[in-house]
């Protein structure tokens, strides 16, 4: 990229990644990186601080049983070049349910064949405790949708009742605060939106927002996206792309018949990602103010048809879902 992108128009020394879901995990990965270093400028993380908890001796213990599982030596690991993919995939998830154990989608950690830090060329997992101190002066636009992986009951009849009951098998006595932090925050609720709204991205995002802003000296801005397709009544995972991108016409799926509010948000969504590539500040024309990121201001872009500020709206509420629904990476943290 920092070497090719002139022939496109392009300035080396104004490079911005961003990713969404893996895409975003894979950024923060790249600002832990030494080799990466100075190849780009800015960086977007959209949905994407699920953390990897690969440890040199996990990917060691997955690396030997792959070979085992492929009846390769370990001084002939360079045969590994040759296994066809499908083979080589098959051998991978052997290997994982035979040493370090399968990931099952949708946990809040991720691990199996990914980035071990080595102390050389990775120096650290990203996201908790924040990013290498080699990433400290490349600005970082971060956010999450309202909705993102947690299961829709839009579609559905539901009572407060119904709600509660559902709720209580993760929050067990402390439902009732939950239900109280989530009225605070947003004083609109509905039943739904209780057992709909993201219990995945967005807590590790605060926390993750929270070290940086605090560690690094450039600016660091946070969003969320909460415009919610017509057909499924949610703001998904992934949902904020075609708005980035100003590209509604190819979102048949979730959105079959664009309208001028829906062509206006998308204006402006991809006019602050550009703004930001350009110049590491996403403030535009058409938006509010928006200040970088602080955890005593928790100054918060909110994405939909009325475009606002909101300050540290859910901090007490996320608190409450980071303690219930992280219960296995805390468990992996005692043990590792």
């Amino acid at each position: 990229m920092h070497d090719n992108i002139k022939e496109f128009g392009g300035d080396p020394y104004n490079v911005t990644i961003f990713g969404e879901s893996g895409g975003g995990g894979k950024v923060g990965t790249l600002l832990c990186m030494p080799p990466a270093k100075g190849l780009f400028h800015k960086a977007i993380i959209m949905s994407g601080t699920i953390l990897n908890v690969n440890t040199k001796a996990m990917s060691e213990a997955l690396g030997e049983a792959v070979l085992k599982e492929l009846g390769i030596d370990k001084k002939d690991v360079e045969k590994i070049k040759d296994v066809p993919y499908k083979e080589l995939y098959a051998a991978g998830q052997k290997a994982m349910a035979a040493s370090i154990g399968t990931r099952r989608p949708g946990t809040p950690m991720m691990w199996g064949f990914g980035p071990t830090p080595d102390g050389d060329v990775l120096l650290q997992q990203p996201f908790q405790p924040g990013f290498a101190d080699i990433s400290a002066h490349v600005p970082i636009l971060i956010g999450t949708t309202f909705n993102e992986l947690q299961r829709l009951s839009y579609n559905q009849s539901m009572t407060m009742d119904d709600a509660r009951n559902q709720l209580v098998k993760t929050f067990g006595d402390e439902t009732g605060a939950y239900i109280k932090a989530f009225a605070d925050a947003y004083p609109d609720y509905t039943p739904q939106d209780l057992v709909s709204i993201d219990w995945l991205f967005r807590p590790k995002t605060i926390i993750t927002a929270d070290a940086i802003a605090e560690s690094r000296k450039a600016n660091t801005y946070m969003y969320m996206f909460t415009w919610k397709s017509p057909v499924s009544k949610g703001s998904v995972h992934g949902a904020e792309l075609k708005f980035c991108f100003n590209r509604l016409h190819h979102s048949h799926s979730d959105l079959p018949s664009p309208g001028k509010e829906d062509l206006t948000l998308a204006d402006l969504m991809s006019s602050a990602w550009a703004q930001f590539a350009a110049t590491g500040n996403p403030n535009i024309e058409g938006l509010p103010a928006w200040q970088p990121y602080t955890a005593r201001n928790g100054e918060m872009m909110i994405f939909d048809y009325n475009c606002r500020i909101r300050n540290n709206p859910d901090r007490l509420l996320e608190q409450i879902i980071d303690r219930h629904c992280f219960r296995q990476l805390d468990e992996f943290r005692r043990t590792h």
